[in-house]
């Protein structure tokens, strides 16, 4: 089983507007309104992909009965643990015509530890070897920020491979307990160690460091520069595919809910995960991050362009100056 953890879900209110001006009355074209939340998207497209996922989540209020049933209307698997508060609503400005995607997101409620101990002994009953542990996005108020750190050691305590995606000092903090992969951006990686990257070379070295520690591999998204893999068996490079982008709310979601499905599918047959298995799963963490920008809001992409976007991505060996066995 796959199990995603989302501290901070939101209902995610996407607007769609033509021109948008700030300072100005502007009109809605278009509206939708999704189940939100890093942890809550990653098993919406666990569940596109046909995968098993469990949505762990803290919610509150009207907001949060909401937001429980978006998820019942789409069949998604959850447990929702009640805090306290309201759960918060994001706006998402959509501006097509200046290409441009504008987030307003609220704080969200203060979580007290009474809740967060709820959500400990639940992992802690769960969690188990044949698991995927998915610790993903910010967290509310209240919640210290060593929280993912320590589920990174349960996640190893239980033998589950965790997958970490978080930025700032929870990724910081995160990394020190060893998740078995983590997935920063190119820029939360510089902010992780201080500098900026000019080349992929050099962030390949950097990256090595994490590998030193324990991490088996580091999955940098680059945007519209494409995706890098450093892990102990390799490093290779994944160039972004041209497409028409919609909307990239939810596209590194998707692309840790490919990776986190095709790792289950290779533990439930308990098959050898070597390096070629590795980047097979990679093509397909890269094909669903490109079906879910082709479409409006947090809605993921689907099985059958998943499927097709697949076939068009290549893997590029990149050599570097240290190598694991």
């Amino acid at each position: 089983m796959i199990y995603t953890v989302t501290l901070n879900p939101a209902i995610d209110k996407t607007l769609k507007i033509d021109d948008f001006k700030v300072d100005q009355v502007n009109r809605v074209k278009e509206y939708r309104e999704d189940a939100g939340g890093k942890g809550i998207n990653v098993t919406k497209m666990i569940h596109k992909l046909k995968g098993d996922s469990i949505a762990v989540m803290i919610t509150g209020g009207d907001i949060g009965h909401r937001l429980t049933s978006l998820l019942d209307d789409e069949g998604i698997s959850y447990k929702a643990i009640k805090t306290p508060g309201q759960t918060r609503i994001n706006v998402k400005v959509v501006d097509h015509n200046n290409h441009t995607f504008t987030d307003i997101n609220e704080k969200g409620p203060v979580v007290d530890s009474k809740t967060l101990e709820t959500l400990d002994a639940y992992l802690m009953n769960h969690l188990s070897e044949k698991d995927i542990l998915v610790l993903a996005g910010s967290l509310p108020q209240g919640v210290p920020k060593d929280i993912y750190k320590h589920w990174c050691e349960l996640g190893k305590e239980k033998g589950a491979k965790v997958i970490l995606d978080a930025d700032r000092d929870v990724l910081e903090l995160g990394i020190k307990g060893l998740p078995w992969i983590i997935k920063p951006n190119q820029n939360e990686l510089e902010m992780y160690f201080g500098k900026k990257f000019d080349n992929d070379q050099d962030m390949i070295l950097k990256a090595q460091e994490l590998l030193d520690m324990g991490i088996y591999a580091v999955v940098i998204s680059q945007g519209e520069k494409g995706c890098l893999v450093v892990s102990k068996d390799g490093t290779a490079k994944m160039d972004a595919l041209k497409l028409k982008v919609v909307s990239t709310v939810g596209a590194g979601d998707s692309m840790v809910a490919g990776i986190a499905f095709g790792i289950d599918e290779v533990m439930k047959k308990n098959e050898t995960l070597d390096f070629a298995r590795f980047m097979d799963i990679m093509r397909l963490g890269v094909a669903s991050s490109s079906a879910s920008i082709e479409e409006e809001g947090t809605h993921m992409g689907s099985l059958t362009r998943v499927n097709e976007l697949y076939q068009e991505i290549t893997v590029n060996m990149v050599k570097v100056s240290k190598l694991y066995s």
